[in-house]
């Protein structure tokens, strides 16, 4: 069980022009996104219909649920259902149990490139991965060859048969969800407490796990030894350009990169171990609180941001016209390209004679 403590923030690597011409490419190609094929049904257990602000409660977790939806979307239509109860215990901020299954690396690669309509964040993604039947992860001295995925994951990227497996092994829902809503804001009006934190930001978050990333994306768990399974996002988890970072030693470097190691897009949370937080959750850096942070403020972020889009699509989401990833960086010879095309359009100067 991926247990959520919430506290700190978002990195802007420094703005280049080559970068603002990459990234306004990637918005010109995110305009021509499809519409949501992406349904997430809740369901609320009578912890949650029995409060006397459950029509509040329920409200505010239909609101994150659509902004997830708003924001990414699947190659075909799915729906994936999300089971929500409320605990009273006090060492408990939100909790979530996601249907998960390993399945080889090799089938998890071939899943990845059937998809259609691909990006430029994962055309890069994807070309970072191993080529072999192991994914270059070291469990001790053992090349890891299994990915594990959630069953919404699995559904995402069309394998059905082992997403319905996993569903069927937890009570028959893709992720089951647990609020501690005494430690919750219900709503941002009115006299909030402000010890509490923002219960769409939690939800969010929750949410995110059972799509794949966050704590269901790597399977480095505290307290329990190095797994013989990697998670999605530990494919793209590294301390340095070629080398993964899989180890519980706190003082190693551990950042996002969809680029083989070249580019850091984000820090991941790499004291995990000793807090017991999620490995594949956003570890610290500068600017506002993010969705996906091991720890965030009570405040909490606006919405999903472009570090937790641009995660959940290389796992194998699209992004609706709403949703703006980071974007990879671009080939060289595509720049020689996007100049060349540039000059078509600038205006011509004339010499006098």
């Amino acid at each position: 069980m991926r247990r959520t403590r919430l506290n700190q923030a978002m990195h802007l690597p420094d703005i280049s022009l080559a970068k603002l011409m990459t990234l306004a490419f990637g918005l010109i190609c995110s305009s021509f996104a499809l519409a949501s094929n992406l349904t997430i049904t809740p369901s609320f257990d009578a912890s949650i219909t029995s409060l006397s602000d459950a029509q509040a409660v329920e409200l505010n977790i239909n609101a994150a649920i659509a902004e997830v939806t708003s924001d990414i979307t699947t190659a075909t239509p799915m729906n994936i259902s999300v089971d929500f109860g409320n605990s009273t215990d006090p060492t408990l901020l939100a909790s979530n149990m996601a249907a998960n299954q390993d399945i080889g690396f090799t089938q998890y690669k071939a899943l990845l490139q059937a998809l259609p309509n691909q990006t430029v964040n994962q055309t890069s993604a994807f070309a970072s991965l191993s080529t072999t039947a192991n994914t270059g992860i070291l469990s001790g001295s053992t090349d890891i060859s299994n990915i594990m995925l959630t069953s919404a994951n699995l559904n995402a990227l069309g394998d059905k048969t082992d997403a319905a497996s996993a569903i069927a092994l937890n009570g028959g829902f893709d992720d089951i969800v647990t609020l501690n809503l005494s430690r919750l804001n219900v709503t941002t009006l009115g006299q909030n407490n402000p010890a509490n934190f923002d219960m769409q930001t939690v939800v969010l978050h929750e949410v995110d796990e059972a799509l794949g990333i966050g704590g269901w994306g790597s399977t480095l768990v505290s307290g329990e030894s190095l797994p013989s399974d990697a998670g999605v996002l530990d494919l793209y988890r590294y301390s340095a350009p070629g080398q993964h970072n899989f180890t519980s030693n706190a003082n190693t470097a551990a950042y996002f990169s969809i680029d083989g190691g070249n580019t850091s897009l984000i820090n991941f949370n790499q004291t995990w171990s000793a807090s017991g937080s999620d490995a594949g959750d956003w570890g610290s850096h500068s600017g506002p609180a993010l969705v996906q942070d091991a720890y965030i403020l009570g405040s909490g972020p606006a919405g999903l941001s472009a570090y937790e889009l641009t995660a959940l699509n290389v796992i194998g989401y699209s992004l609706t016209s709403t949703g703006q990833a980071v974007v990879a960086p671009l080939p060289v010879s595509f720049w020689f390209y996007l100049t060349g095309m540039a000059g078509l359009f600038l205006p011509k100067s004339r010499s006098r004679r």
